[in-house]
Parts: C-alpha cells; structure tokens; sequence
C-alpha cells in the first residue's frame, strides 16, 4: 500500500502496489484510508509525505 499524508495527517491517493486478493487488498485500504496519523513536521512546517504500509494476512487453511 502507498499513500500521500496531507498536512492534516490524512491519507490521500491510496494504491495497492501488490495484491492477489481483492477482498484483502480492500481491507488493507479501508483500514489506511480510515487510521488515524499525526501530521509530519518538517523544520517546524507540516509536510505532505508519501509513505508505504505493508500488510501480512494469515489465510488458514480449510478444515
């Protein structure tokens, strides 16, 4: 997952970079798109950042 920090420390323009599920590629969205961030302060000024989360989801096998 990449996304942009706004200066408020909300996520903008949220993309899966690499995904084999849609079901869990929108469950990783939804919770970076809704967790809250504290702003990034660069030399005492808020700054927009990209960043990336990476994200392991555990599949247990049928019983």
């Amino acid at each position: 997952m990449a996304c942009t920090l706004d200066t408020q420390g909300r996520s903008r323009d949220c993309l899966v970079r690499e995904g084999h599920y849609a079901e869990l590629n929108q469950a990783a969205r939804d919770y970076v798109v809704q967790a809250p961030y504290f702003s990034a302060i660069r030399r005492d000024h808020p700054v927009s950042p990209h960043y990336r989360m990476h994200f392991n989801f555990l599949i247990p096998p049928d019983r």
